[in-house]
């Protein structure tokens, strides 16, 4: 929101828009809103401790249209010496994997990938973890720790009860990364499952 309302929608912003095409301030607003929108990523928003319904609400009351939904979910952690250990397993050198960690006190400590969360003594003292590691869709359990579900399902109710966008996309592309114990079935069959999952709660 701050992007849009700071750089692209400044009075600057608008008036030079305005030159290069030859129109009013007002069309050129007019254009940038229909032309260019915010993709609402449901794995970063929930990594971050939004809650879902503010999240749209804030966009929609900022006349910032949503774009996408990408449609993903990431860990949710209770921080132990077990559940940590366990959480090993998805420290993998591919991709970055985010860590918000939220503090008995409501402060968020966030940190790049893994290792630097693991590191860090104020991290393993918070109450939750959240991890940037797409994680199926359709399994809320995974052993140790749980998943961002509740997030996306809530997304998915306000998408069913009145379209957000007209855009949807299933985002899980970690398959090949997960651990061994995540990947009993093939890949094919699992996004199959997950197309199943996001239509079972955008049906009528």
């Amino acid at each position: 929101m701050r992007f849009f309302e700071d750089e692209l929608l400044s009075r600057g912003a608008l008036a030079a828009l305005a030159a290069r095409l030859a129109v009013t301030p007002g069309d050129a607003e007019r254009a940038l809103r229909r032309h260019l929108g915010v993709c609402l990523d449901t794995c970063h928003a929930a990594i971050e401790f939004e809650a879902a319904d503010e999240a749209i609400d804030r966009l929609l009351g900022a006349g910032l249209r949503i774009a996408k939904l990408q449609l993903s979910a990431g860990l949710r952690v209770q921080p132990s010496a077990a559940t940590l250990q366990a959480l090993r397993a998805y420290d993998e050198p591919v991709y970055l994997h985010q860590v918000v960690a939220r503090t008995p006190s409501g402060e968020l400590l966030r940190f790049e990938d893994l290792p630097e969360a693991m590191a860090s003594a104020a991290a393993r003292a918070a109450e939750e973890w959240r991890v940037h590691f797409h994680v199926p869709l359709y399994r809320e359990s995974l052993g140790a720790f749980t998943n961002t579900q509740a997030f996306l399902a809530r997304i998915l109710e306000r998408q069913r009860r009145g379209a957000v966008t007209g855009e949807l996309e299933v985002e899980t592309y970690t398959w090949d990364v997960l651990p061994p114990e995540q990947r009993t079935v093939g890949v094919d069959a699992s996004i199959a499952r997950e197309l199943g999952w996001v239509l079972e709660r955008l049906a009528p």
